[in-house]
């Protein structure tokens, strides 16, 4: 049997290295992912590094979570044990990675760790919000309801992050569009006509001069303006990595027209629906609140949720502290309000989720038509100036024809 030399490390980040017998790069590769270790890199005793396809791990997605869930919740609510359920879940399961990390799990709840304990090894597949609600249902004795709340979640945040990508491809496929329309005016169709008038030995207006020049900058000097558009596209690339970077581009989006308001609403239903599903599981407050926090993808929003959590952890109550922060609309922490006062948080929640969730379709739905007209003015525009530029010598010769 061959020998390999494999680097991998565990989810601290903590580097491995060894030398094995395996059947293949890729068996070795299966069996250190499902001893819960990350694959860097495989190669023969003595030789180069394999780049297979097979040490690349496979993400697993909110639709792969909501689908083992809803496995999970039907065959424990028919009585199947969970050690049986486990198997025939990773079994049907098509997600290499998931697949895997379910497979691990099964051996361990199969000797006897807790499900909450064998999931939380595998932090990098099942989110921690997974884990607890795991561990609150065993604690209370109702997985099944647990795996079918947490599969409804699951589901949502994928139908959310399909909206929100919806949203944003549209646009820039247009735009895309748009820009090529305008490289190939500029590049091909003006250039034919300037040769013809320059031929002519025509006195060219201004506003064709200036097109003219345009155009021929282009042309000769394609690769300079391709150079400054990567590096403007690498520089900026490198800055929003940067903390400073992250923060301001956070802080931008969610002022833009339009654009922030619907990153906006869509943080509200991902933190309304993920906080009650959390409450509605008996995971406490202030840790359900952490949890959310290292959730929020917005640093600006991250920030403000991080001082709320401080002030319910002081004995603040929830929407006092939200209200406070000054990061949610006042309908939001009003309704939160009256949740804490009539005892039905985890409820409240849902509703603020499910009205939201309605605000995000329209919005949707408004900036898929307005950003039509847009495109077409700023193509319409880009032709006006390309047509002028043509015409107006064109004018020029009839009008000097007509005077002699």
């Amino acid at each position: 049997m061959p020998r390999f030399e494999y680097t991998a490390r565990d989810t601290k980040a903590k580097v491995y290295r060894g030398v094995v017998d395996a059947a293949s790069p890729a068996a070795l590769a299966a069996r250190l992912r499902a001893d819960g270790y990350i694959v860097t890199s495989i190669k023969p005793a003595g030789g180069k590094s394999i780049p297979a396809p097979d040490l690349v791990k496979k993400r697993v997605t909110k639709r792969d979570l909501a689908v083992m869930c809803r496995q999970l919740g039907t065959l424990l609510k028919a009585g199947v044990p969970i050690t049986e359920a486990l198997n025939v879940t990773q079994g049907q399961t098509t997600n290499q990675t998931l697949r895997m990390a379910l497979e691990q799990v099964f051996k361990d709840v199969q000797i006897g760790n807790s499900l909450s304990a064998a999931l939380d090894k595998h932090s990098t597949v099942f989110p921690g919000i997974l884990t607890r609600m795991v561990e609150a249902g065993e604690a209370a004795g109702t997985l099944d309801l647990t795996f079918d709340n947490l599969a409804e979640h699951f589901k949502r945040e994928h139908e959310l992050q399909a909206k929100i990508k919806g949203a944003l491809t549209y646009p820039i496929v247009i735009m895309s569009i748009a820009i090529l329309v305008v490289i190939l005016l500029f590049t091909l169709v003006l250039p034919k006509f300037m040769d013809m008038f320059s031929g002519m030995g025509v006195g060219l207006p201004l506003p064709t001069r200036i097109m003219m020049s345009v155009g021929d900058f282009c042309q000769r000097y394609w690769w300079l303006v391709g150079l400054v558009i990567a590096a403007v596209v690498v520089g900026l690339g490198a800055y929003v990595k940067t903390e400073s970077g992250q923060r301001r581009k956070d802080r931008i989006a969610l002022q833009l027209p339009v654009i922030g308001k619907l990153l906006m609403m869509t943080e509200i239903t991902r933190f309304s629906r993920t906080f009650g599903v959390m409450i509605a599981g008996g995971i406490p407050i202030v840790q359900a609140m952490n949890m959310i926090a290292r959730l929020v993808g917005n640093t600006t929003i991250k920030e403000a949720f991080t001082t709320a959590t401080d002030e319910v952890r002081r004995g603040g109550s929830l929407s006092a502290a939200l209200a406070k922060a000054k990061i949610f609309p006042a309908m939001v922490t009003q309704m939160l309000e009256i949740g804490e006062n009539t005892g039905s948080l985890d409820m409240m929640l849902d509703n603020i989720a499910d009205f939201y969730d309605g605000e995000v379709d329209t919005l949707v739905k408004a900036l898929t038509s307005l950003i039509e007209p847009i495109v077409i003015l700023f193509l319409g525009g880009v032709v006006a100036l390309v047509v002028m530029s043509v015409y107006l010598p064109m004018f020029q010769m009839m009008g000097g024809a007509g005077i002699r």
